[in-house]
């Protein structure tokens, strides 16, 4: 499963969400050409899909008021492609507070995927989450989650 593979199921999960619940969020999906290089690099199946996923479910459609934003966008490090995944919902102290819980299934699996194959690889595969709040007065402006994806990975059992 590849980076290009990733990115066109992210893209249909974001259509059927439109299609069902409407344009309830502005999308700032990145262009084709901002990813293109790394097209083939391979991730773990439902590897963004599932980020912005949590970030519809218990950031954006929690949110009262006001525009709901969700955005994906890569930049280029030394070993690493970094996808960051960006909401600006009620971010995930609220989320739990509301009793917004998931099965944590999803980033579970990630999670025991990453530890298997991250044994046989020099740069690992890893995920950081990052609350935003408002430096002024401290309220929650959503999540960021910054996905940190090896060039070069092997997938591969011998």
């Amino acid at each position: 499963h590849s980076v290009g593979d990733e990115m066109k199921v992210t893209e249909n999960f974001i259509a059927i969400q439109m299609a069902t619940y409407g344009t309830f969020i502005e999308i700032d999906f990145p262009e084709v050409s901002s990813w293109l290089p790394w097209k083939n690099i391979v991730v773990p199946l439902l590897q963004f899909q599932i980020h912005v996923e949590n970030a519809i479910e218990h950031g954006l459609r929690q949110k009262a008021e006001g525009v709901r934003t969700l955005s994906l966008s890569f930049r280029e490090e030394e070993n690493f492609i970094v996808c960051m995944i960006q909401d600006n919902g009620i971010g995930r102290k609220a989320s739990k507070e509301r009793g917004s819980r998931g099965s944590h299934q999803g980033t579970s699996m990630l999670d025991r995927v990453y530890e298997l194959f991250n044994q046989r690889n020099e740069y690992h595969f890893r995920t950081e989450y990052e609350d935003l709040y408002d430096a002024d007065k401290g309220d929650a402006l959503g999540t960021k989650v910054i996905i940190y994806i090896p060039k070069r990975y092997n997938t591969q059992f011998k």
